[in-house]
Formats: structure tokens, sequence, C-alpha cells
């Protein structure tokens, strides 16, 4: 899967989004709806976020339409 979603740490409080390769926006859109699932589990508690796209081959067209 070329975009994951994990807890960062055991406390859950941080996402890590991580980025592999080619991705495109609808599993980037994928990747969002779980991380919202994710969220609700610590609500009320807002969450950190970290998005590595070190190993993302760039970021597909259509970002700001």
């Amino acid at each position: 899967m070329p975009i994951s979603v994990t807890w960062f740490d055991d406390d859950r409080t941080t996402l890590h989004y991580t980025f592999d390769g080619d991705w495109t926006w609808e599993e980037f859109y994928e990747a969002d709806k779980t991380a919202y699932t994710m969220l609700k589990t610590i609500a009320p508690r807002n969450g950190d976020l970290i998005v590595d796209l070190t190993h993302s081959t760039g970021i597909p067209s259509g970002m700001l339409s």
C-alpha cells in the first residue's frame, strides 16, 4: 500500500502517515478516512501528525484544484 497510517507512539497521541512511491488522491482519501477513525478513538483529545514523504516519488497533480 503506497500510504500507511499508524500510531507513532504507544500512548496514541501522534499519527504517522508514510507515503511510498507513487500514490493517488483516492489512496490519500482512503488513508485519511482511516486516520479519522483512529483519531475518534482518542476523542476528546487532539492528535498530532507526522507526514513522511521521504520515499514518495512526488505529489500527484491536482493538489490545488
